[in-house]
């Protein structure tokens, strides 16, 4: 999957789903050859960090702090990063982020 199944506009299908963080490292979406695009929530506390590679530390990656804006990765922008597994952490207690994912659907 490439840039150029979404220039010429191959279908695609989208899902939501809503995963409960902790502050313990886990896997927030697994490796996914078929992804094109990701939004990935701000908590309602605190700050979730996640990361590339597992298991991550919190503070030590990309920090999407409370109530702030979405982390949006796509395909054109972020290339094949966005097609692997990215782990996550919550700086305190547990709380849900809301993950939106875009994939291309079989040929």
């Amino acid at each position: 999957m490439c840039m150029e199944d979404v220039r010429i506009g191959r279908k695609s299908t989208a899902g939501e789903t809503i995963k409960s963080v902790s502050q313990t490292s886990s896997m927030l979406v697994g490796q996914s050859p078929k992804r094109i695009a990701l939004l990935i929530s701000a908590p309602n506390t605190g700050y979730i960090t996640i990361s590339f590679n597992g298991p991550v530390v919190s503070g030590s990656g990309i920090i999407i702090n409370a109530l702030g804006p979405p982390l949006s990765l796509n395909i054109h922008d972020h290339g094949a990063i966005i097609k692997k597994e990215i782990y996550v952490i919550h700086s305190a207690t547990t709380t849900n982020v809301g993950v939106w994912e875009t994939s291309l659907e079989d040929e």
